[in-house]
């Protein structure tokens, strides 16, 4: 797992977040989709004692965590501020954040941001290093999209 408890705690803002047990359980949802997102650029699970790697991927897993579980909890509520702020997570361990310099998982799947000391995945082709092949048929176009893009659309 990329990020701790505590990492998510912190991310919560006013939210009543569930036991640490159920917050472990989103932490791991959201380690496996990181894996999943940069298992053609990176070896996986990605291991290094870099202090920037370690906290690019906790970053990201922190916020896809919190992300998730907030917006669980807005959607049993109906609270369009949390279900916003939720969102907003997401959107930031996705695509990362100009204004903070956060890294996001869009980077590192298409290699725009190099993990540094994060060991390369060279058991698949060249090509395959350049872009997710992973991809579905959109519900209302049935248009290939990645998964990633698919599941990015949907909290957007």
């Amino acid at each position: 797992m990329y990020c701790e408890v505590e990492d998510v705690e912190n991310n919560k803002g006013d939210a009543q977040l569930p036991s640490s047990t159920d917050i472990e359980a989103y932490i791991t949802r959201a380690s496996e989709d990181i894996d999943a997102a940069v298992s053609e650029r990176y070896v996986v699970p990605i291991t290094t004692s870099n202090v920037q790697t370690v906290n690019i991927l906790k970053a990201v897993s922190a916020d896809l965590s919190a992300g998730r579980m907030i917006l669980a909890l807005a959607m049993a509520s109906e609270d369009n501020n949390l279900q916003s702020y939720g969102r907003s997570l997401i959107s930031r361990a996705i695509e990362g954040d100009n204004k903070r310099g956060t890294v996001g998982l869009r980077e590192l799947r298409e290699g725009t941001f190099v993990l540094p000391d994060a060991t390369l995945n060279v058991s698949v082709s060249s090509a395959a290093q350049f872009s997710i092949r992973i991809t579905s048929p959109e519900p209302q176009t049935g248009v290939d999209k990645s998964y990633f893009e698919y599941f990015y659309k949907a909290f957007k």
